[in-house]
């Protein structure tokens, strides 16, 4: 008799836990469908559009960024050159005026 309640308060329990479970199971769908539906509604519905957007805006900036950095170097490059070459050119011209002043005479 003893083996026959345990048997009946292990099913009565079970019964329990399985309604528990079953609750629980309803309760999340339906909060998955209230979720949704406000993914419907604003803020929400444009989420998409939006990100789409957003994701446009930040590549473009990415490629003007990389696209101006790379614009930078080249100036920078072109700067560099000049400047050596316009110092050349001094140099050349005050070794040519040091060697017409002095004509290689001692002071």
């Amino acid at each position: 008799m003893l083996v026959y309640f345990y048997f009946i308060s292990v099913l009565f329990f079970s019964c329990l836990q399985k309604a528990t479970h079953e609750g629980s199971v309803k309760e999340l769908r339906r909060n998955i469908q209230t979720r949704e539906r406000e993914l419907l509604e604003p803020p929400y519905e444009t989420l998409d559009e939006d990100f789409h957007g957003v994701l446009l805006t930040v590549r473009t900036l990415e490629m003007a960024i990389t696209d101006l950095d790379k614009y930078m170097k080249a100036v920078d490059k072109a700067i560099m050159s000049y400047h050596s070459m316009k110092m050349k050119e001094i140099n050349m011209i005050m070794r040519e005026l040091w060697v017409d002043i002095y004509q290689g005479q001692g002071l």
